[in-house]
């Protein structure tokens, strides 16, 4: 019925988007002939072409790869480990992370708009900065033995991810031309998500030699990872990237 249900609501907004969002984008400009649609090749060319866009893409396959394990595998960890009941591991492993990272976007997102015309960067460094700060309290979710502890590490662990995802999307549109950014969110969804994919799988293959508990503070390598992408993006590639938009 839980299935149904959301499912239900899934399709009502679906009805809803249809009707009520509109193609924004300008098809022509003082007159001009209307812009010409991109063909597949040429977006993936002009998409691929920029490093930037592929770093950024790695970082957020990392993060998903986090979030994706976390989600699944979080509420078995507190099953398991502090005999919480089903509904209550449920809860407590997703409500007080995503109350955390609907602040965290809001407050990221702020900072970023009033900073982004004096440093032209920012819209990828804020990201960066959420990994990097996320990482220690994934870290701590799973080596902790105290119940404070866990809910900090899964409350500020939420936060710093609102951080990353506050800009997510505009990192990627500031180095895309406009006439690609539909194939740019294309490729780094559908990579993202792949990859994620696989993080329940592995954990799965790892909790019997390893523990949830290792395997969760494993994750946090990846986020470090994922911020040390975007870094490189930052130092090497992404003002250049930008200048060509």
């Amino acid at each position: 019925m839980a299935f149904y249900v959301f499912g239900g609501f899934g399709i009502a907004l679906a009805a809803v988007l249809y009707y009520r969002l509109k193609d924004s984008f300008p098809q022509k400009r003082d007159g001009a002939a209307p812009v010409p649609a991109a063909g597949i090749k040429e977006a993936l060319v002009a998409v691929f072409r920029k490093p930037s866009v592929i770093l950024l893409s790695l970082a957020f396959s990392g993060m998903n790869f986090v979030g994706v394990g976390f989600l699944v595998w979080m509420p078995t960890f507190l099953h398991e480990k502090y005999n919480f009941s089903l509904s209550r591991a449920g809860f407590d492993a997703t409500f007080y992370h995503h109350i955390a990272a609907f602040f965290g976007v809001l407050v990221a997102a702020r900072i970023t708009d009033v900073l982004t015309a004096k440093i032209k960067r920012i819209r990828a460094i804020v990201p960066m900065l959420g990994l990097f700060f996320g990482a220690p309290f994934i870290y701590l979710m799973g080596t902790s033995g105290s119940l404070p502890v866990l809910y900090a590490a899964l409350v500020l662990f939420g936060l710093f991810r609102g951080v990353y995802e506050a800009n997510l999307w505009a990192s990627i549109y500031d180095i895309v031309d406009v006439r690609y950014r539909s194939a740019a969110t294309g490729f780094v969804l559908c990579f993202g998500l792949f990859v994620g994919a696989l993080s329940p799988y592995i954990l799965g293959i790892l909790k019997p030699a390893f523990g949830l508990a290792n395997g969760f503070a494993c994750l946090s390598a990846v986020y470090v990872g994922s911020a040390v992408c975007i870094l490189i993006a930052v130092l090497f590639f992404y003002r250049k990237d930008l200048c060509e938009t």
